[in-house]
């Protein structure tokens, strides 16, 4: 199976799902220009094919969680048991396996000094599998350019549209769900 290709409509409706992740398939229609239908057949494709999901997740950077980079060298065969514990973790964001098998990368994220001890000075070492471990804090993440992509979809009328006090064409103001309610101005 090739890899899914998101045209500029795919590309508008990832784009609304990031600025307004509740929104209804008819606000995402009317700030795409497009159908209802369209909207929910477009996202059921992209979540079908390209694994697209709406997920809400706390911004740990500021809640002062700290992300840690993980990389640990295993003996070898030791690294599938340990990279499978670790993404069972809550804390951890993401594995990856490297080195013919003998190294895991990961990323975690700390809420709090103790779970950050609990893990590095009882939790990993206590394997007997691991090796090595060096762990580096994450001072700052770049969003990588195929992301900001993802961003760049609407034209400004659009986002204008999904901007608080904004509301797409065609829906009254009983039904603007969270959006504030407009009154039009009155002539004296």
């Amino acid at each position: 199976m090739g890899i899914p290709l998101l045209d500029a409509t795919d590309r508008q409706i990832v784009h609304i799902l990031t600025i307004e992740p509740r929104a209804s398939f008819r606000t995402v229609a009317d700030v795409a220009g497009i159908s209802d239908q369209t909207a929910a057949r477009r996202y059921r494709r992209m979540a079908e094919s390209a694994g697209l999901r709406v997920l809400g997740v706390p911004d740990g950077s500021r809640l002062g969680w700290t992300d840690w980079f993980l990389r640990l060298q295993t003996t070898p065969g030791g690294a599938d048991s340990i990279a499978e514990a670790l993404a069972r973790r809550s804390d951890t964001r993401w594995v990856h396996l490297a080195s013919g098998g003998t190294e895991v990368i990961c990323t975690l994220q700390a809420r709090t000094e103790e779970q950050r001890d609990a893990l590095f000075l009882r939790g990993l070492p206590g394997s007997r599998r691991v090796v090595q471990i060096t762990a580096h804090s994450i001072l700052h993440d770049f969003t990588p350019g195929p992301w900001r992509e993802a961003t760049r979809a609407l034209s400004p009328a659009q986002l204008a549209l999904l901007a608080p006090g904004g509301r797409p064409p065609g829906i009254p103001p009983s039904l603007g769900g969270n959006l504030p309610l407009q009154t039009p101005p009155t002539s004296r």
